[in-house]
């Protein structure tokens, strides 16, 4: 059985929970500061801290500023958090969690379970300052540790309730609650995509979603949901930059109907745009797979996102084009339709992929920069890209793509977003 497990980098140091409470205090902030502004790299520097703080502590430190640099790719106020390595891989970036945030009524009380180090939690509190309640357990206490710090470090620790019970207990909480689940996706510090091995299970997850008014529960972007999910919960994928960040299913929210999946990016002007389509609408799409045409005009590419919703033949409809290869392959058009959710590209020239004739080609128009994309065909794009010597001064994208048994290789133009 293939359980989608990818290897965690690197291993967790452990502290003690009153090195947590030093680090997250303003004398352990201060010295995470100082730190900072010296060279990590200088043994000295890292020597007289020791000195002067103890091993554990020193050690402390220099782990959380190496935290801080990951997760400035994240948050845009880094030094105001505390992680644990596992728990900042896990959490929500600051753009995901407050547009999830956002679909929670202000004036019900929420349960944010397995609450991590607080990164859904912060965006909860900072959107519904007036929420009747906000709860933050997690059976870890080291998480609900960070989850006060970082509550604390964003002002927003007044009236939230943080906790730690064991999250069967916290389904005692009254049904009028809403609910905001990221369970653990690791086993034996492996991470993966399978819904039965997530912490709490799919057992767990069936009685949350029968007993409590309206929630969501945080999946990895390739978890497959049970069938009969599908009838009774709306599915979300959200993608930032050309990365997918996450699969959601929601209930008890006009936003996501049952049966419907909907896109979420964001893009250029840090706006969020949204598309949705109903599950049926996935299913009666395939036929938009068809053979590259001989006469081709453009071709699209559409946002990673788009793809984690198996959704492409859809976007391919509503731009009145075809998918190349299968349900993931690139948009062919005879004409442009601009969409936020698809990159296109003016086709130029369609070519066989045989190295010595691109190369005459590419110099023949005097290609040096070369963006190349592929889909369906496995190749080495870096040692591709030496084999070309490109030289030149104008600028392509090659475009490489399987059509059933032939290997197409399209030189194009990326086209300008307007």
């Amino acid at each position: 059985m293939d359980l989608g497990l990818v290897k965690s980098k690197r291993d967790e140091p452990t502290y003690s929970l009153s090195d947590w409470d030093w680090i997250g205090s303003s004398d352990g902030r201060a010295w995470l500061d100082e730190f900072a502004l010296g060279d990590s790299q200088d043994r000295e520097h890292l020597r007289r801290i020791r000195v002067r703080l103890g091993d554990d502590r020193a050690s402390l430190v220099a782990y959380q500023a190496e935290l801080r640099q990951i997760a400035s790719r994240k948050f845009s106020a880094p030094n105001r958090w505390l992680w644990t390595r596992t728990l900042l891989e896990q959490a929500s970036d600051e753009a995901t969690s407050r547009l999830t945030a956002s679909y929670f009524p202000s004036s019900s009380p929420v349960l944010d379970l397995c609450c991590g180090a607080g990164a859904d939690s912060v965006a909860l509190a900072s959107r519904h300052a007036n929420v009747a309640t906000l709860q933050c357990i997690d059976q870890s206490p080291v998480a609900t540790r960070l989850t006060q710090h970082n509550l604390a470090a964003h002002r927003l620790n007044a009236g939230v309730e943080t906790s730690v019970v064991g999250i069967s207990n916290a389904i005692e909480r009254s049904p009028d609650h809403w609910i905001q689940l990221d369970p653990d996706r690791r086993i034996e510090g492996h991470r993966t995509t399978s819904l039965e091995f997530f912490s709490p299970g799919e057992a767990f997850f069936e009685y949350a979603i029968n007993r409590f008014v309206g929630g969501s529960i945080k999946l990895a972007p390739a978890t497959e949901i049970p069938p009969s999910w599908q009838e009774r919960l709306g599915r979300q994928f959200i993608g930032v930059a050309k990365s997918v960040r996450q699969q959601r299913v929601w209930w008890g929210t006009q936003g996501f109907q049952p049966d419907t999946v909907t896109v979420s990016i964001l893009r250029d002007a840090q706006i969020w745009h949204h598309c949705s389509f109903e599950t049926r609408a996935l299913e009666e799409s395939i036929d938009r797979v068809q053979p590259m045409p001989a006469s081709i005009g453009w071709i699209g590419d559409v946002d990673p996102a788009v793809r984690a919703a198996n959704a492409t033949t859809c976007i391919a409809k509503l731009a009145n084009a075809t998918v190349i290869g299968d349900s993931h392959g690139y948009l062919a058009a005879s004409e442009q339709t601009p969409s936020l959710f698809v990159d296109w590209f003016q086709v130029q020239d369609i070519l066989s992929l045989d190295v010595k004739k691109l190369r005459k080609h590419l110099r023949e128009r005097n290609v040096g920069t070369l963006e190349i994309k592929k889909r369906g065909v496995d190749i080495d794009i870096e040692q591709f890209r030496r084999e070309l010597k490109l030289s030149g001064s104008e600028s392509a994208t090659l475009i490489l793509v399987r059509d059933r048994q032939r290997r197409i290789v399209l030189l194009a133009q990326r086209a300008k977003r307007s």
